[in-house]
């Protein structure tokens, strides 16, 4: 399996004022499968850590240290 992901800025939903951002995230599965194993494997790509905490949004904190 393999994954890579996109960023960009696209206009916010109706309703919403300026840009918002958009990631999309290209999942790739070797073999094959049936497609209820396929149905599954889908579900189980969105419901990762870290998609759900991209998807919930997160709090992120900086901390920065300078070392002489």
């Amino acid at each position: 399996m393999s994954a890579r992901y996109t960023h960009d800025k696209v206009p916010a939903p109706e309703g919403q004022k300026g840009m918002v951002d958009r990631l999309t995230s290209y999942v790739t599965i070797k073999g094959e499968y049936d497609e209820p194993v396929r149905k599954r494997l889908e579900q189980i790509v969105g419901r990762c850590p870290v998609h759900k905490t991209i998807e919930n949004g997160a709090h992120v904190v900086d901390e920065v240290e300078f070392v002489a």
